[in-house]
């Protein structure tokens, strides 16, 4: 089913299909994972691939055409999101992605907090270090100015767990301060924290209605534990991507699967 929609679009790529996870209900931990990746697919990839700029290649449940990987310069090792690299410069190179919302594919969400951690570590460098060898060519290509920006905003979007670090111990200051800090710049860092609680539950709950996923109470449950998580990922990953940045290499390490 997924070959179809791939053979009677030339220019296409690849097709991406929603991934469906086996063990989304296993844990706290997968149930919150569940929830923003319902997001990524159910909302983002989807919308992206309307609106014809590039989307991501999740590195499973996809198909890619043989013809646009030998024109893009085949598979590369230099990035540790090697599919995010090929996505981008098969479109550099004029091809194109379809996204499926079915037929779906099961796959495996992290159980323990260590292994996501080190998932979500190796995937945040691999979008900077993707950013560090793309970008240029992105913004010197002939793509429309939506695909230039928001593949930038993609590629950048690692760099708010740095950004969440700082501004969390900004917003600490700024209420332990008082008079030490300006009303103003108080008031920017709650607007920022208040924008991105706005943008993640609104996202988040976009995707559960559309998979139908449950009662809004267990959505309120499971959202709730989302915020914290993401702090995790900031203080965990901040300098992994800092160093990312800078071009320091790391190993590629597989996320261990448990087969559930």
């Amino acid at each position: 089913r997924a070959m179809a929609p791939l053979l009677a679009a030339p220019r296409a790529a690849f097709v991406q299909t929603r991934i469906e996870w086996g063990n989304g209900e296993q844990n706290w931990l997968t149930r919150a994972q569940r929830l923003m990746q319902d997001a990524h697919f159910a909302v983002e990839q989807d919308v992206r691939a309307r609106r014809g700029v590039p989307f991501q290649f999740n590195g499973t449940g996809g198909i890619w055409r043989r013809a646009a990987v030998e024109e893009a310069g085949g598979w590369s090792h230099d990035t540790l999101s090697e599919d995010l690299d090929l996505v981008l410069r098969t479109h550099l190179k004029g091809w194109t992605g379809l996204f499926l919302m079915e037929p779906h594919v099961v796959g495996e969400l992290p159980q323990r907090l260590e292994d996501f951690s080190a998932q979500q570590s190796r995937w945040s460098k691999g979008f900077v270090q993707v950013a560090r060898k793309l970008l240029p060519q992105v913004w010197q290509s002939s793509w429309s100015g939506e695909a230039k920006l928001t593949t930038t905003v993609a590629l950048g979007q690692q760099l708010v767990f740095p950004a969440l670090v700082v501004g969390a111990v900004g917003l600490v200051l700024s209420i332990i301060g008082h008079g030490h800090l300006t009303g103003f710049f108080r008031f920017l860092l709650w607007l920022w924290l208040l924008g991105l609680m706005a943008v993640l539950f609104g996202t988040t709950w976009a995707g559960w209605h559309r998979l139908r996923r449950g009662a809004p109470g267990r959505y309120v449950a499971t959202a709730l534990s989302v915020p914290a998580l993401i702090v995790y990922l900031a203080v965990a990953n901040a300098g992994a991507i800092i160093a990312a940045a800078f071009g320091r290499k790391t190993e590629f390490n597989r996320t261990p699967k448990t087969g559930t």
